[in-house]
């Protein structure tokens, strides 16, 4: 009979001694994949700042445009009115001059509407591609989260050596893992948040 019970004992520890040691490789693994993802996370996290100041300094760009374009059609509409108001009596060699000065502000200002354009267009590409780098750098983030969650639950695991703890541990884990994977290989897969997380 005790044969019996220390066969058990021993198939006992056996089977304790496999938890935890693959809780302890599913740690290792994971938090490898983890400090990977918060290291591409901070990388994303720089660029998406690069992309909204460049995004920035365009629209600024842009505004700056406006307003010397703005100021050229006021010169521009100013001579027009100086040679309304004079009529006739304005003298052809004036009306050719202030004419000649209309024409350069309307190509003037018809060059400025054809950079804001361009400035926009550069614009809203820079905020895309922020976007997009935002939606990665969630993703990492939830992954982290996860992860994070998956490493303590495997700890306990370790301390209490309850495996359906383990089976718990999994599901973050796998989660993580998934949502990390997405983010690097740029897949649409994500995980909808409670509102109070958003």
């Amino acid at each position: 009979m005790e044969d019996a019970i220390d066969v058990a004992q021993e198939a006992a520890e056996g089977a304790e001694d496999r938890l935890v040691s693959a809780a302890a490789v599913a740690i290792a693994l994971l938090a490898t994949f983890m400090a990977f993802c918060g290291v591409k996370g901070d990388n994303t996290d720089y660029a998406i700042i690069q992309e909204n100041a460049d995004a920035m300094d365009q629209w600024a760009m842009y505004q700056a445009k406006s307003m010397k374009g703005y100021m050229f059609e006021l010169q521009r509409d100013a001579f027009q009115a100086q040679m309304a108001v004079a009529g006739p009596g304005l003298s052809a060699a004036a009306r050719r001059e202030l004419t000649g000065m209309v024409q350069g502000y309307e190509t003037t200002i018809s060059r400025y509407e054809g950079e804001k354009e361009e400035i926009k267009l550069t614009a809203e590409r820079h905020e895309k591609a922020r976007d997009a780098l935002n939606d990665v750098a969630n993703k990492l983030d939830l992954a982290e989260v996860f992860l994070s969650l998956a490493v303590a639950l495997m700890a306990i695991t370790i301390l209490t050596k309850r495996r359906w703890l383990f089976g718990m541990s999994v599901v973050p884990g796998l989660l993580g893992v998934l949502l990390g994977l997405a983010a690097l290989a740029g897949l649409p897969f994500s995980v909808p948040l409670p509102s109070f997380l958003a």
